[in-house]
């Protein structure tokens, strides 16, 4: 399936791309770890998983009191988040369960009664 206007669907619904800052979304797949060790001839081996796991990673684009809620909404849950994001290498969606690294929104300016919050760096890691 084709690009079809969005990036990302958590939990079944779409984030907007306009919230995310500019050019920072990425989906890569990254092989996982398993070993590490050294032979008897002193030469480092790293031993990874068979499969691939994606990790996504952007900034939430800075933003007022009032988009607030509905953003924050998107990562009210942090583990077992069904996320489906499109794969440039591929042009295909793809799903899988992710969970959302620590992060803190943080205020870049609060006057009266609205906060201007910074961009905020978001990253999923697939399970």
């Amino acid at each position: 399936m084709a690009y079809q206007g969005y990036r990302l669907k958590i939990n079944n619904v779409v984030f907007p791309n306009h919230y995310v800052s500019k050019g920072t979304y990425r989906a890569s797949r990254n092989p996982r770890r398993a070993d590490t060790y050294n032979d008897i001839l002193g030469i480092s081996h790293d031993v990874f998983y068979p499969t691939e796991k994606t990790t996504i990673e952007f900034s939430v684009k800075p933003h007022s009191t009032d988009e607030h809620p509905t953003i924050a909404d998107y990562f009210s849950s942090r583990s077992n988040v069904t996320v489906e994001y499109y794969d440039s290498n591929t042009d295909t969606y793809k799903t899988g369960t992710f969970k959302v690294q620590d992060f803190i929104w943080q205020d870049d300016n609060a006057t009266g009664t609205s906060i201007d919050y910074a961009a905020t760096p978001i990253t999923l890691e697939e399970y």
